[in-house]
């Protein structure tokens, strides 16, 4: 669809006489895009409107009274360390066959619709899980939990990218709105896993999955209200086996990409390892079960850090990125060499804050680089690249924490670590600047079709 200038003084009510207009110049023979510029004020409170249901979609999905005491649970109906390796490989598998298959179609079909699929898989799950007796069938609830995460992971950011570029005509404000998201999704983790260990206190552990049925179907209510963006339906239209040519070269097309593959498919398994397995490092310690949703609150909780954090990060900067990087180190040796609960689980919060507001600031130099069309399909490639890598750690750092020991296993997580900070401090060394071609003349970034 073309849109003329005329379009846009008859159609947007926003449009003010001062407005300024930015054309993004998009390759040969191809239409103009055009979008209004309105006064910063009206943007962001009309950004804020529109976004509102997906917040609240955002906060509820992770609002999940399982979480913290999930692995309590999973040793009253049989399981072991190895055990719990395979659940976590078993729910990975089935992420990895329909994470890819389900980005193409949020691409093509609806973002929206597959996040509304994604909250009632979870109240699927999860009445599955509180159901079961036996390790066989928690697997099975637990794999079904995978097709809701496989359906969550890539899609709230193209959605907020687009939403900014259809409101606003740039992505200026992407590391601070999906930043949001993630301060809702890790309020949500935390006040879900606080109320947990408090219900499960007070009613059983297995009343934890049941209350969360409602929760996620009620998110499903929030997200159908949601406006979504229509670009990449615009976009992602003709013969599916085009559309995924175009994914696989938007993805391959540029070297720079593979520096942001690394640290986010890295980061990605480092911090699903950690959430996995966070309570062995409280049941080696001997911690108290009521402190369990506190411990566990606050690991996930650093999601919201991490959204906080992201604008404010300098990875261009050698000083920042010296004391950043020194910082993970020392959390990640104090996995594997001390036994005090609470030392623990500060280094944990400091690697998943560090992973994921770095992971934040990444994210938006691949949408930078991909067109709409593709973007949750290559986002949701890249989450299936570091889901097939979690599938064998997974199994071996179970295998590790019950032969030896949960400070040995830990060296799983602190050698990435090591890898990680290493190729960021080497990345800093040279001022990370955008293709020159990804940029229009005014600065605001093209956008690519």
């Amino acid at each position: 669809m073309i849109y003329s200038l005329s379009h846009y003084v008859n159609e947007n009510p926003y449009l003010k006489p001062d407005t300024r207009l930015t054309t993004f110049a998009l390759p040969a023979k191809k239409p103009l895009y055009y979008y209004p510029m309105p006064q910063q004020h009206t943007l962001n409170s009309r950004l804020t409107r529109r976004l509102l249901p997906l917040y609240a979609g955002a906060f509820l999905q992770s609002c999940v009274f399982w979480y913290s005491t999930e692995k309590l649970f999973m040793g009253t109906i049989g399981f072991t360390p190895t055990t719990i390796g395979i659940m976590a490989s078993a729910f990975s598998l089935a992420m990895l066959l329909i994470e890819t298959p389900s980005g193409i179609i949020a691409d093509r079909w609806s973002r929206k619709g597959m996040l509304v699929i994604a909250s009632i898989i979870l109240a699927l799950s999860s009445l599955i899980e509180g159901l079961s007796q036996n390790v066989p069938v928690y697997i099975f609830g637990a794999m079904i939990w995978g097709i809701f995460a496989a359906l969550y992971a890539g899609t709230y950011d193209p959605i907020v990218y687009d939403t900014l570029i259809e409101e606003a005509g740039h992505t200026n404000g992407f590391k601070r709105y999906f930043g949001f998201i993630k301060v809702l999704d890790g309020l949500g983790l935390a006040v879900g896993s606080i109320a947990g260990a408090a219900i499960a206190a007070s009613l059983g552990l297995r009343s934890t999955f049941f209350i969360t049925v409602p929760i996620a179907l009620l998110s499903a209510v929030f997200l159908i209200s949601f406006k979504e963006p229509t670009l990449h339906k615009a976009l992602a239209a003709g013969p599916i086996v085009a559309h995924l040519r175009t994914m696989i070269r938007a993805a391959l097309h540029r070297s720079s990409l593979l520096g942001i593959l690394l640290i986010l498919v890295i980061g990605a398994v480092l911090v699903e390892t950690i959430f996995e397995f966070t309570q062995l490092w409280l049941i080696a310690t001997a911690t108290p079960v009521v402190l369990f949703g506190v411990s566990t609150a606050i690991v996930l909780g650093t999601i919201s850090l991490s959204g906080l954090l992201a604008p404010h990060l300098r990875l261009n900067d050698r000083k920042f990125v010296a004391f950043f990087t020194t910082i993970l180190l020392i959390s990640g040796l104090i996995l594997v060499s001390t036994h005090i609960n609470w030392l623990l689980v500060i280094a944990q919060s400091i690697i998943v804050i560090g992973m994921l507001s770095t992971g934040i600031v990444y994210l938006e130099r691949l949408h930078d680089r991909l067109p709409s069309s593709v973007r949750s399909g290559a986002a949701s490639a890249i989450s299936s690249l570091g889901r097939l890598i979690f599938i064998g750690v997974a199994v071996l750092f179970g295998s590790v924490a019950e032969h030896h020991s949960i400070f040995t296993a830990g060296w799983l997580i602190t050698v990435p670590l090591i890898v990680i900070c290493a190729f960021l401090y080497l990345e800093a060394r040279s001022t990370y600047r955008d293709d020159p071609a990804d940029y229009s003349a005014e600065g605001s970034p093209i956008v690519p079709h």
